[in-house]
């Protein structure tokens, strides 16, 4: 089965998330979670196994060290499933929060990884507004 996934910018002129309209088939998985797990083996485990439960015509995620780099690496490298980084057009909440709900906007499930020492909460929010979407949402919790 073929999957066909857009190649158009980000975000249009406005800001609107726009490069995911030509999928045509399959569930677009965002992946989010801390940056204090790069290297986690039980983190790469979590991600492999639920990009091969749902085996999702797109994994998205924020292009950040952690979770994210993961998401990426297990995505093309491990599993070849096509992945689109949303990196945030700057550098701060403001842009972190445009780049978070589009990522929940473009997703039809989340999947969040944390760190119980984890001191942030962007990944956090990200899965509450996808929620807020009911858009299907879990979370793992790592020491």
């Amino acid at each position: 089965m073929a999957k066909r996934i857009s190649q158009t910018p980000l975000f249009d002129e406005t800001g609107n998330w726009v490069g995911l309209e030509t999928i045509t088939q399959g569930e677009c998985l965002c992946i989010v979670g801390s940056v204090c797990l790069e290297g986690s083996r039980e983190a790469h485990k979590i991600v492999r196994d639920v990009i091969c439960r749902y085996n999702p015509a797109l994994v998205i995620s924020g292009g950040a060290v952690g979770v994210d780099s993961i998401a990426e690496w297990e995505a093309e490298q491990e599993l070849h499933v096509p992945f689109k980084k949303f990196p945030p057009d700057g550098v701060g909440w403001k842009h972190y929060r445009k780049r978070n709900l589009a990522m929940a906007r473009a997703c039809t499930r989340l999947v969040r990884i944390v760190s119980k020492r984890s001191k942030t909460y962007g990944s956090g929010w990200t899965r509450d507004r996808a929620a807020e979407m009911r858009k299907p949402t879990e979370e793992y919790v790592l020491d």
